[in-house]
């Protein structure tokens, strides 16, 4: 199958990409110009384009079959406003342009996988949580309720749609593990 994949240069998507490509998929990987990624191996196709402008989306969703957004940036850092509004534009506003571009895309029955978070619930909380279990007040919850309701707009064009909520990732080699080492 064709699979383009929004953010795949992280953490997830570099785990996800080596096996993709060990089933056969052909991949075509978006990123923002001048990205570099190490991961990256042919013979993937690389899309590059500003991510935040919708006139991007329409022709290399048009050309796959299924579109997996992992875009989001770090909430590893220091936040400021600038973080903030990084984190909410690149969660909320890509996967809006991807949702309008799978609606442009008629005819063509498409898959979709976006990911969220378990910042969804918020935190301190101390009870057993479910995909039923109401939304948290953070401002990652907040990001991680919109960024979700724009996701699932895709299925009022017939996409299949599929939510994926992430816990806290954790590897060898990067994730939130690398974070909590020092």
């Amino acid at each position: 199958m064709k699979i383009l994949i929004a953010g795949g240069t992280g953490f997830i998507g570099s785990i996800l990409l080596p096996v993709l490509l060990a089933d056969g998929h052909q991949i075509s990987m978006v990123i923002p110009p001048g990205r570099q990624n190490k991961a990256l191996q042919a013979p993937v196709e690389i899309i590059e384009g500003d991510v935040l402008n919708r006139h991007f989306w329409p022709e290399p969703v048009k050309k796959h079959q299924i579109i997996i957004n992992l875009a989001g940036s770090s909430i590893f850092r220091r936040w400021n406003k600038r973080v903030r509004r990084d984190i909410y534009l690149s969660r909320i506003l890509i996967t809006r342009n991807i949702v309008d571009a799978l609606k442009a895309s008629t005819g063509d029955k498409k898959q979709f996988f976006s990911a969220s978070g378990v910042g969804y619930y918020g935190y301190g909380r101390d009870e057993l949580l479910n995909e039923e279990s109401d939304p948290g007040g953070s401002y990652l919850a907040r990001v991680a309720v919109e960024w979700e309701t724009e996701a699932l707009k895709a299925r009022g064009c017939g996409a299949r749609t599929v939510l994926c909520r992430f816990g806290i990732v954790m590897g060898k080699d990067g994730g939130a593990f690398k974070n909590m080492l020092p």
